[in-house]
């Protein structure tokens, strides 16, 4: 697989799971009666398997078009600023960060992942081509 951007899937029930770092488990009781859960964050992609009641696979790699990337791609806090993981973290698409931010995290070396860094450069690029 390509390198993850999004690593989520929609449950039969339309149920939205997806996992946003590395060993964040998270788990599903379908309205079907089955369990789902997706693992794994940007690292790896996890999933439960039932063939009878498939997920829908919604993940975004490197490979898919910029398009797809900036409407799902989110970046945001996971941590409050004590460093605890925080219950709902807060997140924003690609799409809706402003040149600010983008270049704020380059600079500040936030992403330091390179497929991330990537994603924002081709972000500017796109924004200075339109």
């Amino acid at each position: 697989m390509s390198d993850l951007l999004t690593n989520k899937i929609k449950t039969p029930d339309g149920t939205i799971l997806e996992s946003l770092y590395t060993h964040h488990y998270v788990t599903h009781l379908d309205a079907n009666g089955f369990k789902y859960m997706v693992d794994g964050g940007l690292s790896y992609a996890r999933r439960s398997l039932n063939k009878e009641f498939p997920y829908t696979e919604l993940s975004v790699t490197t490979k898919d078009s910029h398009y797809l990337i900036r409407e799902e791609f989110t970046w945001g806090n996971n941590y409050d600023e004590d460093g605890n993981l925080l219950e709902k973290p807060c997140r924003i698409r690609l799409k809706d960060m402003s040149t600010e931010h983008i270049i704020s995290i380059l600079n500040g070396k936030f992403a330091s992942e390179g497929k991330v860094e990537n994603v924002f450069k081709s972000e500017l690029a796109y924004r200075s081509c339109t």
